[in-house]
């Protein structure tokens, strides 16, 4: 028979009889569930304790069941260093034996491992250990259990003790050998842990002075409810999530490898997780890939990798409340605790319909989670909704204290005394017992006067910055680009409400993570983000709202921001204040008026502190006198109109305050909260001249050449020979003239060229590519030659052309042409004139759109006409009116099957000036040399208009220029020397005299010759179109570029043309196929992912 089960309540209920501070707490009894079992034919009643984590068996008993060890043949194996500690009287008993037994409960037969304890009040205790192995549960109010594989339910009865020694809480474990037969065979399933519970001797219960009485009642509130604190995570007894999906295909992702020399951690965390009833074994169709992790302490995490299951849930809406509307709560407030579940999201069941999704794949095996596991999207809404489940199930007669503050996993109780922290605390201790959950009691804070939350340390006197987060701020690595920078401002943005010059301070760098700025981390920015940084380690109070005083407003305005500062008077008229905003002016707001921007700024003030001030009669102050009367004037424009209106909702009393005791006026001079720079004034065309000028580092070079020259060991030993021995056999290749040496290596050159220092070869052929627009290394080779001459002189221009960091990003890969090639040749000038349009193009000055493109076949002399529109009128009236006047009239004009160039106009003016009109192959404009061209005007504009594609008509003249001055491959001369008749232009005859030429060729030869070279480069061409390319291939480490795919905007004024053509380098970490190469940066190992090798060109880091 059962006794009586208790049916009224316990004797003290902090919940409805308030503690009197000298009051004698007597503790309640314990009531026990016990069923009856049967231990090898003999009936024995069992103690059913979630609260110990191992099932005992007494010493008395024991010895009973030992006495013929041949007939119950128990399995026996000894322990040593293994602690046994009751709940409550912390009595610690070594344990040396455990065993093994087979029993029954209700003709269903089970086993389990029991420890053999001395002075066991309770014949058997089943734990927790063996409550999970066999899916037990409890129903106190029907007073029975249910099993898994028992249909029927199990009745069990309450008993009262009041011996605090029968139940067990904690088991210290020291050594465990796991080389026994027995262990492997029996013990596979139990899990033994430190549970070290932590008396009144060794736990801060508060760092606030107590009385002893006020001490007992704390240790005696956590001691009553210690079942609640174990390492171990509970399991919510009402309440399961549920998440829903999208319409989706089931999918299985391959499971990532785990090293062998973690596995065996791997599967004792796997076989831990079962035990605790995280995971179970599963059938699902799903696979997610699980990802191990090495904790600090050496041991593993198992986390799964959900970004695909992600991509499939439903998100909710549910959300934690903003940081800032629970930091606002704690005025007042003398004594804080914090609580900290044991693995929170564990203690959340998961629906068993949605548990198929969470599989996941181990040494074959597949398990899926019973709980919410940690990573996905909806953890954090399944816990809180859990949480609001276990705290809010309550009756009017107990309210939901005000005092305690959630969010996420973490709890902030706060009170202004210690008898309501108390009642506080077994509230809120009372309806997590009731729920099931546990507690992580060595990250639990009870009584303290500062307490860490959410970042901010809470005291009564306000609030400060986490001093950890300060010392983490301070040792933040310089930023390597744009993401590493973002990441600190968002660091530094945490706590901008404790930065009164926040805005100032982020403001020199802040124009770093514009969209269109390229990279440059300089001198000046390294020493202004070590000023940001020593800036924050100054730590600074902000005061807890009272709001039962006014609140007061001080706010400023400019022309580049806004900023205001919220504040309160205490009664000894000291200023507190509780936050700090400001942020920039966006473009259409910097036209307004200066009032409207003060009131702009009030309007700011008031959004940003809403939640504070709505509702409480506020004083604000600001230094524009105007709108002292606002409220009261009749005459508003509607803009003030409608600021005014939203502003009715605020009890606002407005105040003048002069501008020199304004201290908020820094904050609204630098601000920070957008991505707009100032408007810069009106945009006008920077007019070049042609020719550019040498840059004054190039000239005070070659100023100087003679005294560089002398550095030069090998240049040095021929000016000395030439001084001492003035053989004539010297002089044929060498001068020296005004102390410079020049040098005529062959007789047939046509002019001397300054013999350059070996250490200024690079700087040189990179001023002369630089100059005429980053043209290739034959160019570059053909405009130093007669100029500057070093050893290896092509070999060496190659070599630092190849390497030029922005040509291998604008230029594309040169391909073979495929089919029979005809080239289009001419023998004269005007002869015939090849003609295009290039663009549309971005908007520019003038509203040019277009590129009306016109070259003389021969020569390659080009003209460049800007237009807005594309249309044959337009064309002819450039032709007719500056290019036949000024240039001749051709023989023939070759274009595409654009419509401008089918039309009758278009035919019909050139015929009148006896023009051949023809055209290209439809849908094959490789036949126009005009396109050749076409691709040259768009690797230099890409090189020159990168950053902001809508400059480019400025650029057309001095591109023109250049693509006219320098040599043409298919006649060995500058178009300019051929079609105009001039010689060839030497940048460097403004720096230094060159010696005069003994050898000069007149017009017609250089056309003969020009005839010449344009005859054998087609014949060379024709003859190479049919060699085939050899395959590219690539090894791993190398460097490449990526081909990217921007595409035009005309909205944001962007062409795709002038985008750079590649991007990089990236670093080939594996070659996949033949063809396909996994890359990644090569600074931080970010992958870029998989590509075709038509896509990838090497990359050559430039010479430093």
């Amino acid at each position: 028979m059962c006794p009586a089960s208790p049916t009224q309540n316990p004797q003290i209920s902090v919940l409805t009889h308030p503690l009197d501070l000298n009051q004698e707490i007597v503790p309640p009894p314990n009531y026990r569930p016990e069923i009856t079992i049967s231990l090898f034919n003999n009936e024995q009643t069992a103690l059913l304790d979630s609260g110990a984590s191992v099932s005992a068996i007494s010493e008395d008993l024991f010895k009973i069941l030992n006495i013929n060890p041949t007939q119950h043949n128990i399995p026996l194996f000894p322990l040593t260093n293994i602690l046994l500690t009751t709940a409550l009287s912390n009595k610690t008993v070594k344990i040396r034996t455990q065993i093994y037994l087979t029993f029954s409960i209700k003709n269903y037969e089970t086993h389990g491992i029991f420890l053999v304890v001395p002075q066991l009040s309770t014949p058997l205790i089943l734990g927790t250990d063996w409550l999970l192995e066999n899916g037990v549960t409890i129903d106190y109010r029907k007073k029975e259990i249910s099993l898994l594989s028992v249909k029927d339910k199990i009745p069990f009865c309450l008993i009262a003790d009041h011996d605090p020694n029968s139940i067990i809480n904690a088991l210290k474990t020291v050594d465990i050998s796991e080389d026994s037969p027995f262990m492997h065979e029996h013990l596979s399933n139990s899990v033994y842990e430190s549970l070290p519970f932590e008396t009144e001797n060794n736990i801060a219960l508060n760092d606030i002075p107590l009385s002893t009485h006020q001490q007992n009642l704390m240790t005696s509130l956590i001691q009553k409810y210690q079942p609640i604190f174990q390492d171990r995570p509970g399991l919510h007894h009402f309440f399961s999530y549920k998440f829903n999906v999208k319409p989706h295909e089931p999918y299985k992702i391959k499971p990532y490898p785990v090293p062998f020399s973690r596995r065996p951690a791997v599967q004792k965390e796997i076989d831990k997780m079962i035990q605790w009833g995280v995971i179970e074994r599963s059938d699902s169709p799903y696979n997610n890939p699980l990802v191990t992790v090495i904790k600090t302490d050496g041991s593993i995490r198992l986390c799964l990798d959900a970004r695909k299951l992600n991509t499939i849930i439903l998100p909710t809406r549910d959300a934690s409340p903003p940081i800032d509307d629970i930091l606002a709560k704690f005025n007042d407030k003398c004594f804080f605790s914090s609580l900290d579940f044991s693995s929170g999201y564990w203690q959340i069941p998961l629906d068993p319909e949605v548990r198929q999704y969470t599989s996941f794949l181990y040494d074959g095996r597949s398990y899926q989670f019973c709980v919410v596991p940690f990573g996905l999207n909806i953890s954090n809404a399944a816990f809180g909704k859990g949480l609001e489940a276990a705290l809010n199930n309550y009756s009017q007669q107990c309210p939901f204290p005000n005092d305690i503050h959630t969010y996420v996993d973490d709890i902030l109780l706060s009170s202004s005394s210690f008898e309501n922290h108390i009642i506080t605390l077994e509230w809120i201790f009372h309806k997590i017992s009731l729920a099931g959950l546990t507690l992580k009691l060595k990250k639990c804070h009870f009584n303290k006067q500062q307490i860490k939350f959410l970042g901010h340390f809470i005291s009564p006197q306000g609030m400060v910055m986490d001093p950890d987060k300060v010392k983490a701020l301070q040792n933040f690595p310089e930023p390597r680009n744009k993401k590493d920078l973002q990441s600190f401002f968002g660091f530094c943005n945490f706590y901008r409400k404790f930065s009164q010059n926040h805005s100032a301070l982020l403001h020199p760098l802040s124009h770093l993570i514009q969209k269109d700025t390229p990279w440059t981390f300089t001198a000046q920015n390294k020493i202004d983000f070590q000023k940001i940084k020593t800036a924050f380690s100054l730590q600074i109070s902000l005061t807890h709202p009272n709001f039962n005083i006014p609140f007061c407003i001080q706010t400023d305005a400019s022309y580049t921001g806004l900023g205001a500062e919220l504040f309160q008077i205490d009664s000894n008229a000291q200023r507190n204040t509780l936050s700090f905003a400001s942020r920039s002016l966006c473009g259409a707001e910097r036209n307004y008026t200066v009032t409207e921007l003060e009131l702009l700024g009030i309007l700011f003030a008031c959004q940003k502190f809403k939640i504070y001030i709505l509702g409480y009669p506020i004083n604000l102050y600001t230094d524009h006198k105007a709108l002292t009367f606002l409220f009261s004037c009749k005459l508003k424009n509607s803009r003030l109109t409608r600021w005014t209106l939203a502003l009715q909702e605020f009890d606002l009393r407005i105040y003048y305050c002069a501008g020199k005791d304004n201290h908020i006026d820094t904050l609204s001079r630098h601000p920070l909260g957008r991505d707009e720079q100032p408007p810069r004034d009106t945009p006008v065309i920077l007019h070049y001249t042609l020719p550019p000028p040498v840059p004054p580092d190039i000239s005070i070079l070659f100023q100087n050449i003679s005294h560089e020259q002398k550095q030069d060991p090998k240049l040095l030993k021929i000016i000395s020979l030439l001084k001492t021995y003035p053989l004539p056999v010297w002089h044929q290749h060498y001068i020296i003239k005004n102390e410079t040496l020049f040098i005529q290596k062959f007789k047939e050159d046509t002019q001397w060229s300054i013999y350059l220092p070996s250490h200024l070869v690079h700087k040189v052929v990179k001023f002369f590519h630089d100059y005429y627009a980053h043209v290739g290394p034959l160019k570059t080779a053909q405009s130093l030659k007669n100029v500057c001459y070093f050893p290896s002189f092509n070999k060496t221009v190659r070599f630092i052309v190849k390497a030029c960091d922005v040509c291998q990003r604008c230029k594309p890969k040169t391909t073979r042409i495929a089919g029979p090639m005809q080239s289009v040749l001419s023998n004269n000038p005007l002869d015939k004139l090849l003609v295009d349009f290039y663009g549309p193009l971005p908007t520019g000055i003038f509203q040019f759109s277009y590129i009306f493109v016109v070259v003389d076949n021969f020569t390659r002399f080009i003209k460049l006409y800007p237009l807005r529109r594309a249309n044959a009128k337009i064309c002819i009236k450039k032709l007719t009116t500056d290019y036949f006047p000024n240039y001749g009239v051709p023989k023939s004009i070759v274009s595409d099957h654009g419509r401008q160039f089918i039309s009758k106009h278009w035919q019909t003016s050139l015929k009148k000036y006896n023009i051949d009109v023809s055209h290209t192959s439809v849908y094959h404009p490789q036949s126009n040399p005009a396109e050749r061209v076409m691709r040259e005007l768009g690797r230099m504009f890409r090189t020159y208009c990168h950053q902001k594609h809508s400059i480019w008509p400025q650029y057309v003249p001095y591109i023109e220029w250049t693509l006219n001055n320098v040599r043409h491959e298919s006649t060995h001369q500058t178009p300019s020397t051929l079609f105009l008749k001039r010689s060839k232009y030497n940048p460097l005859v403004q720096c230094i005299q060159f010696p005069q030429n003994d050898v000069t060729l007149d017009y017609n030869k250089k056309l003969i010759l020009a005839q010449e070279v344009q005859l054998s480069k087609a014949e060379a061409r024709k003859r190479a179109q049919t060699a085939r390319l050899n395959p590219t291939m690539f090894k791993v480490d190398d460097l490449v570029l990526v081909r990217t795919h921007k595409l035009s905007n005309l909205i944001d004024k962007k062409i795709s043309k002038f985008f750079l053509l590649y991007d990089g380098p990236f670093k080939i970490t594996n070659i996949k196929t033949t063809n396909a190469y996994e890359l990644v940066h090569p600074d931080d190992g970010t992958p870029k992912g998989t590509h075709n090798v038509i896509h990838l060109k090497p990359y050559i880091p430039p010479k430093q």
